[in-house]
């Protein structure tokens, strides 16, 4: 997004209760609502799992990203509606500085057995990667 669009986007027009226009910045603060992140010139990637629930699952995700080299921006747990013992997970992790591919991650946490299925997904060229397999 070119920085003329993002002022245009950040200035919103509001009608009053007296039909008078004001005009209204916005401040620029980014906004995480979790399920999509454009960030251009890096490797970010959205994978989203689902396994059985354990105490230490979110240690030993973050073991493995230390051991890899990788960045986890974000992350969701929660258990499955439909079944306490499992755990449905989504994070964005950063693989810019990492000579680890994010499907060889995929690979290492079915391996561990923190989740049983793991669900990778790329950027694309303009950096906008987002969660595309949960719903709604």
């Amino acid at each position: 997004m070119k920085k003329q669009e993002y002022e245009e986007i950040s200035i919103a027009t509001v009608e009053t209760s007296s039909d008078l226009k004001e005009e209204t910045v916005m401040p620029s603060h980014s906004l995480n609502i979790g399920r999509f992140m454009i960030l251009p010139k890096r490797k970010v990637y959205c994978v989203a799992m689902r396994g059985p629930s354990t105490q230490d699952m979110p240690q030993k995700i973050i073991e493995l990203a230390e051991k890899a080299k990788v960045i986890i921006l974000s992350g969701f747990f929660s258990l499955d509606d439909s079944n306490p013992e499992i755990t449905n997970g989504l994070i964005f992790i950063d693989f810019t500085n990492s000579s680890m591919k994010p499907e060889e991650m995929a690979k290492q946490f079915r391996h561990t057995g923190l989740f049983k299925h793991v669900q990778v997904s790329a950027p694309t060229p303009s950096g906008f990667v987002y969660d595309n397999s949960s719903f709604p």
